[in-house]
C-alpha cells in the first residue's frame, strides 16, 4: 500500500451544477463541488468528493480510474480530471 504524504483541497471545475440535485443513478442525493485529494508517495492521487466518497485514482503517468460502476462515471470522473489538473 503507497501511503499519502498529505491532502490537497480543490474545486471541480468540471461539476454541472444540476447536479446540486440530481446526478445520475445517485437521483436525490446531495452532490459537491468541492473535493480533495491524497498525494501520494508514488506520485499518485487517491481522490475525494466533497463528502470524502473515493471517487478514484489519479495514476503518476496521468491515468484516470474511477471507483464507480461502469455507466455511473461521470460524477468521478469531473474530479479525477479536475485532481489532474491541479499543480502541486
Amino acid at each position: 500500500m503507497v501511503q499519502s504524504r498529505e491532502h490537497i483541497a480543490f474545486e471541480n471545475r468540471y461539476y454541472k451544477s444540476e447536479w446540486k440535485e440530481w446526478v445520475p443513478g445517485y437521483e436525490g442525493k446531495v452532490r459537491y463541488k468541492d473535493g480533495t485529494f491524497a498525494l501520494n508517495e508514488d506520485g499518485s492521487r487517491t481522490v475525494y468528493d466533497g463528502s470524502t466518497m473515493l471517487m478514484g485514482f489519479v495514476r503518476p503517468d496521468g491515468t484516470l480510474v474511477s471507483d464507480y460502476p461502469e455507466g455511473e462515471q461521470e460524477y468521478s470522473m469531473t474530479f479525477l480530471r479536475a485532481a489532474a489538473e491541479v499543480e502541486v
